[in-house]
């Protein structure tokens, strides 16, 4: 009997390493992360006004420094990807003094880059060799509002099957007066 529960354990073994959810790709393992500091720059105003815009700028070459190595990194070959994820959120402070959500997909201005599905994304220009984003947003209310901006880029060529390596790029906000905090940078403004 004891033999026959080996024998299973061991059949159990075998199957369940030849049947990798990922076929032997660790896709967590493959991430690659750097660290390029200021590469989110808002375009600040000493004062905003109803129906201003403000627009938010998210560019980077693609050869970036990678601490511990000499060379910069090619981001373009080494991830095959054309875009870069990027992610931020609008709030709006209440008559209780809370924070809510404010949705102005439908509304944004996307002068460089991509938006689909609700993701922005900086876009891989040839002729320039960076990868850009320039979105605005319109200021439709008055009241005091904050700018969540998520301080990670991540590349859009992922999943099991893609040839190139995901790559995470952790930055910030290089505006003075931006808080910043862990994986994000807040911005609070008051629209007149």
């Amino acid at each position: 009997m004891k033999s026959k529960i080996i024998y299973f354990a061991l059949i159990a073994l075998i199957f369940s390493a030849s049947c990798s959810y990922y076929d032997d790709i660790d896709l967590y393992s493959r991430n690659k992360i750097i660290n390029v500091p200021n590469l989110i720059h808002i375009e600040t105003y000493n004062q905003y006004h109803l129906n201003d815009t403000l627009f938010v700028n998210v560019s980077f070459s693609r050869y970036l420094p990678e601490e511990g190595y000499p060379d910069l990194l090619d981001v373009h070959k080494t991830t095959l990807s054309d875009t870069f994820s990027y992610g931020c959120g609008l709030y709006k402070k209440t008559a209780y003094d809370n924070w809510a959500y404010y949705d102005v997909t439908g509304s944004l201005i996307v002068t460089k880059g991509v938006f689909y599905y609700d993701d922005l994304a900086s876009l891989y220009n040839p002729n320039t060799k960076n990868y850009e984003l320039r979105f605005g947003i319109p200021l439709k209310e008055i009241g005091e509002f904050k700018l969540i901006l998520n301080n990670e880029l991540f590349s859009n060529e992922y999943g099991y099957d893609a040839k190139g390596v995901p790559l995470t790029i952790v930055t910030s906000v290089d505006n003075p007066g931006v808080n910043i905090q862990y994986n994000n940078s807040e911005y609070t403004f008051q629209v007149n």
